[in-house]
């Protein structure tokens, strides 16, 4: 093992802890904070915020109060420590590896929310089907959650025609399914190709 790949090596693992911090942060913003904080919550931010932050700022990355920039930026993390990983093993970068890494990070994403927003939307289709409380809160911030993707698949299907409101969301549900199934048979051929690209 040469003196290059140690240093890889040890950057990858560096990068390995700081998305483990990142991910502390992540999940600690969905938990209560105890007041003032823990010393942990409070040293997970210090360092995971800045690099949050450089893709908070592009405002693409949010759909009403949820934000995913961190997911993209942890995503870009792993990039990154494929590279290193490269580094450290080859002694070199390959494009297809990294290419490959790119596709399969951005697909994640891209299926974390297709998951995401089909289980809401199920979920939503069966609390109407059953006539369960729909002027519940949790109910309401679901559908403004839902009710962009719902209508932006249903418009694809439907054009200007309108539909009940359940036909609408088993469209939107179906659409996110098809894309999420097919989207990984397409992903998978496709970074198993760029693998392959010698160089």
């Amino acid at each position: 093992m040469n003196a290059l790949s140690v240093i890889f090596h040890g950057l990858n693992a560096v990068l390995t802890i700081y998305v483990f911090v990142c991910i502390v942060r992540l999940i600690s913003t969905w938990l209560p904070a105890p007041p003032g904080g823990s010393f942990v919550t409070r040293a997970a931010s210090a360092l995971a915020d800045p690099w949050f932050d450089l893709f908070r700022r592009s405002g693409r990355l949010r759909a009403g109060n949820l934000d995913f920039s961190p997911m993209v930026a942890i995503g870009v993390l792993y990039v990154i420590g494929g590279v290193f990983n490269q580094l450290a093993v080859l002694g070199r970068v390959r494009l297809g590896l990294v290419l490959a890494s790119i596709v399969g990070v951005a697909w994640s994403v891209l299926a974390f929310f297709a998951s995401f927003f089909a289980v809401l939307i199920l979920a939503r289709g069966l609390a109407y089907a059953f006539r369960w409380n729909s002027l519940h809160p949790a109910w309401r911030a679901i559908d403004a959650l839902i009710n962009p993707v719902v209508y932006r698949t249903n418009r694809l299907v439907y054009r200007n025609r309108i539909v009940n409101y359940l036909q609408g969301l088993a469209t939107a549900f179906v659409i996110l399914a098809l894309i999420r199934v097919a989207g990984g048979f397409g992903v998978t051929a496709l970074t198993g190709l760029l693998a392959r690209i010698p160089f």
